[in-house]
């Protein structure tokens, strides 16, 4: 790999940083030589038959049995082919249950993106860091496929970055995949902040490169979990990167973070958790201020009109809003997904029927998008305005437990969480009425 990111010159500064290696609680991060070093298996133990093949021709080389040496000399390289052809399939078997690696940390990740990206690897202009735990060098002995496989157990987390992926921008470094999972042995989780921190300490510590980071959010505004990290790093959504030089999917969302005015202590603090001060768009600081936070029976329908809505409005239609042409809507309605589809349909309907059945562009423009912001702001006034029977269940929470509003002691209110999960029988529910933790489910509604 002759272009990296990761290189031990930038990336040392970062990972062996006092708070960020408390941060990490003993996770290690590798770059790709030191994932590769670690992840190939260790060579084949030579077998005992071609070193006994060879002891025989050394001893044997000053002796004039010529046909004795020939059958030796042919055996012992028969030999050596059976060797180099099997540690030939050693390696191809640890090589496929590398492309796994996407699928393993994130299944979600369709199966053949992920591998397309970790098949990428060996290419020169990407790069990886990968997120391990502490004692992933105590497997290096084991048959190869299930020591690849408890190799590929140790990983956490990684980032695939790519550089000159927007045609636009050569000289800058995209995100190209960013997975993590926990694991269950480990006191502090695996956080996708310290990855996109060392993925921005090292540009801004490499002065040939851009400073600025770019990336497509899969899935678009649809993706609530990815829009709200890459916003609370500092990413911004730029529709310019927006094109057929650049990211040409409709379905993702294009987003952009300048790095030229961060300090190396300020990306430090990113990587601990603090939030960024970003000057985001109006339509996106609204969106994150009242998108549900939660994905109960009653918040993720709401959660998935929002994001439809947002993906239509902000998102799928930029470019007919921006240069609205009769081509550029019907091609637009083409690609929506189903549900989109029926949304856009329900708009065309408030237009005004025309004698000759022409499409006038302006006007569907402002209908689609007056239709679109009304809908929208129905489904926000959900939860900005609690239900009727908010206050009904309010008074009950009052009756249950008269120290929901706060102020109570940490003793009292442990006491109080072991009675509500302890409340078993009949008996016990008509007096004590359920748990909280049972009442909190149905209701998504802040309390105080």
């Amino acid at each position: 790999m002759s272009v990296e990111l990761f290189e031990n010159e930038y990336l040392d500064d970062f990972r062996y940083h006092q708070e960020i290696r408390t941060e990490l609680g003993g996770i290690v991060l590798l770059n790709y030589e030191e994932f590769m070093a670690w992840y190939k298996p260790p060579p084949i133990p030579e077998r005992r038959s071609i070193k006994r093949v060879r002891d025989t021709l050394d001893s044997n080389l000053g002796k004039s049995d010529k046909q004795f040496l020939d059958k030796t000399r042919e055996t012992y390289y028969n030999l050596q082919q059976d060797y180099r052809k099997e540690w030939k399939e050693w390696k191809q078997k640890s090589n496929d249950i590398l492309l796994t690696l996407a699928q393993e940390v994130c299944p979600t990740i369709g199966r053949g993106y992920g591998q397309t990206s970790v098949s990428n690897l060996p290419r020169e202009n990407f790069d990886i860091l990968v997120a391990v735990t502490p004692n992933y060098e105590s497997f290096n002995v084991g048959y190869v496929a299930n020591l690849s496989k408890k190799k590929l157990n140790c990983i956490l987390g990684f980032i695939i970055v790519q550089l000159g992926e927007c045609g636009d921008l050569r000289n800058t470094y995209s995100i190209n995949l960013i997975c993590i999972r926990n694991h269950i042995a480990l006191k502090k989780p695996m956080r996708a902040r310290v990855l996109l921190a060392a993925y921005m300490y090292c540009i801004t510590s490499n002065e040939l490169l851009d400073q600025q980071g770019v990336l497509e959010l899969a899935g678009g505004y649809h993706n609530i979990s990815g829009f709200i990290s890459y916003s609370n790093v500092g990413f911004v959504k730029d529709m310019r990167l927006r094109g057929d030089n650049c990211f040409k999917s409709i379905y993702n969302l294009p987003m952009r973070i300048d790095l030229s005015q961060l300090s190396p202590e300020k990306i430090i603090s990113i990587g601990l958790g603090e939030k960024m001060q970003t000057t985001l768009i109006e339509e996106d600081r609204l969106f994150l201020s009242v998108i549900p936070k939660t994905n109960t029976q009653e918040g993720l329908p709401s959660q998935i009109n929002i994001a439809t809505y947002y993906d239509l409005l902000y998102n799928r239609m930029w470019g007919f809003f921006s240069t609205p042409t009769e081509d550029e809507f019907v091609k637009l309605h083409e690609r929506c997904l189903p549900p989109e589809k029926k949304i856009l349909n329900d708009a065309l309907r408030l237009l005004p029927q025309n004698e000759d059945d022409t499409l006038n562009v302006e006007n569907v423009r402002k209908t689609v998008e007056t239709y679109l912001k009304t809908q929208l702001d129905t489904e926000i006034s959900k939860f900005r305005e609690p239900p009727p029977q908010y206050q009904t269940f309010l008074n009950s929470v009052w009756r249950l437990n008269p120290f929901s509003r706060g102020g109570e002691s940490k003793k009292r209110k442990r006491k109080r969480k072991h009675k509500n999960k302890t409340v078993r029988t009949r008996t016990q529910r008509k007096r004590y009425g359920s748990s909280m933790l049972a009442v909190n489910r149905r209701f998504p509604y802040e309390l105080v």
